[in-house]
């Protein structure tokens, strides 16, 4: 439930911030542009939090034998 309250607090800053300055030239309604701004935003930042997720630090730090 936590996680979900976190997705829309940053669905909704990032709408209200970026939608209508990204996408204000593609929609003529501010509303939709922030809500697709806000959905890939979120889209985008899941993909990332699981790319990361499988990313081997250690591998990267140690040097090659």
């Amino acid at each position: 439930m936590l996680t979900r309250l976190i997705y829309l607090c940053i669905s909704l800053g990032m709408g209200y911030i970026g939608g209508e300055a990204v996408l204000g030239h593609i929609f003529g309604e501010p509303a939709v542009a922030a809500f697709v701004f806000s959905a890939c935003v979120v889209g985008l930042g899941q993909k990332l939090i699981k790319s990361v997720d499988k990313i081997d630090i250690n591998n990267w730090l140690r040097p090659p034998k």
